[in-house]
């Protein structure tokens, strides 16, 4: 899902709408940072629905990050070491909790059986449904993106170089691509556990 729309790169760019030569460009790149900013927050964007997520329990373990928050519906919790999860398995709602805005689920009536892909969580989370409601509701992410989109923009053909000069020449290396600082900053907020 891209998290902002052409106009709000363009307008930063103060480039006219009218102005249809970039936009293609423009696209691509709001496309690859959307992209980048989803996995950097380790999180999905887009609301699931009956999404199923299992988990590794290590001994003592009680607490689990859900990928797709803020939660909306938790319907199912599943420990099998089998990992069949059939309904004698499954968790009584009772011994567990979900904070629907951390997404943490803490499973505190029941000592889990640990092992490898052995818990299963079945619900509905997200951030938001398309990029219109992204946009409302999480404007400092929209504008971190913007702002990442831009630079992008006007760095690309030499997005990733570093030049440094020093008596007798000068040298130009390939840099990993990394966020702006402020974009990172505002990104950090959001980011997953």
């Amino acid at each position: 899902m891209e998290l902002v729309r052409l106009e709000q790169v363009k307008a930063l760019l103060k480039i006219k709408e009218i102005d249809t030569e970039a936009d293609e460009t423009i696209q691509e790149i709001v496309a690859d940072v959307s992209a980048e900013v989803e996995s950097f927050l380790d999180r999905d964007i887009l609301i699931q629905t009956d999404k199923e997520e299992t988990f590794d329990i290590e001994p003592g373990q009680y607490r689990f990050s859900l990928r797709a928050y803020p939660i909306t519906t938790l319907t199912s919790v599943w420990n099998d070491y089998n990992r069949s999860f059939g309904s004698s398995t499954l968790l009584s709602a009772s011994g567990y909790t979900v904070n629907k805005r951390t997404g943490y689920l803490t499973v505190d009536r029941f000592v889990l059986t640990p092992g490898y892909g052995v818990l299963k969580a079945k619900y509905t989370g997200g951030m938001a449904t398309d990029t219109v409601s992204f946009i409302s509701a999480y404007p400092a992410v929209v504008s971190a993106v913007t702002m990442e989109t831009a630079y992008r923009y006007q760095r690309r053909f030499n997005l990733g170089l570093i030049a440094a000069t020093v008596q007798g020449g000068s040298v130009t290396l390939a840099a990993k691509t990394q966020f702006l600082p402020a974009v990172e900053a505002v990104l950090w907020n959001f980011k997953r556990p």
